[in-house]
């Protein structure tokens, strides 16, 4: 599971994610955001699961069509559909792992960050309690999840972000492999618009898998041989 960890803060509603992209078996392919942003909305999408890295395109069409927070919240359903549509249709077919939606947005009424998530399949969405193509409220929640949490009273982005990205990359996916690692990033929207800032960068590089080393094959020198004088 990469990473993409959101809360609800009366100073914003905050994503922390990585950049890396992954195939089916952990080797890195590449690394660009996990979210996306509208500053006139106030809100952002991140995205977690078996996605392909062009869902960056849809998700900031879909956000930049919404009118205000709320008829985001309530069109959250058709975004799932319109990407899970798209993906039946190409290599992800079946994607049986399915995916999760992350809505981040600032909410005037309440003054107030707040955060709504939605999973594509039965699978994502029991990870947030809720039914597939059903968006719930959540204050707080990190993925990969830390049990026992190393902040059991309260977690702040900015000062405890640098923490929370070393030890999710200690963290192993079900089939034993890092799914975290590229570019560590946060995002926050709150009642000015938006900001995003790094927080770590790690060097992974594509075509290996997190922490892989690279097999080196020992060289065979041979002399060159002599020749005797004639």
């Amino acid at each position: 599971m990469t990473a993409m960890n959101a809360f609800g803060r009366a100073d914003g509603a905050w994503l922390l994610f990585d950049g890396a992209q992954y195939a089916a078996d952990g080797t890195v392919i590449g690394n660009m955001g996990k979210a996306v942003a509208d500053e006139n909305l106030r809100a952002a999408v991140g995205w977690s699961g078996a996605l392909p890295r062009y869902v960056a395109d849809p998700a900031q069409q879909w956000l930049a069509h919404q009118t205000d927070a709320t008829t985001a919240l309530a069109n959250l359903p058709a975004l799932v559909a319109e990407i899970d549509a798209e993906l039946a249709t190409g290599d992800y077919a079946g994607h049986p792992e399915g995916f999760r939606l992350t809505l981040a947005y600032w909410d005037s009424e309440r003054d107030h960050g707040r955060i709504a998530m939605i999973g594509s399949n039965e699978r994502m969405a029991a990870t947030i309690g809720c039914k597939p193509y059903e968006a719930r409220h959540i204050g707080s929640i990190f993925t990969p999840r830390l049990d026992p949490s190393p902040w059991p009273d309260d977690f702040d982005p900015r000062v405890d972000g640098k923490r929370l990205a070393e030890l999710q990359r200690e963290t192993p996916d079900t089939d034993g492999t890092v799914r975290v690692g590229g570019t560590y990033r946060a995002l926050r929207v709150h009642a000015g618009g938006v900001e995003q800032f790094e927080i770590m960068r790690w060097r992974d590089p594509i075509g290996r898998k997190i922490g892989e080393r690279r097999s080196w094959r020992p060289l065979r020198w041979a002399w060159p041989k002599l020749r005797s004088a004639a």
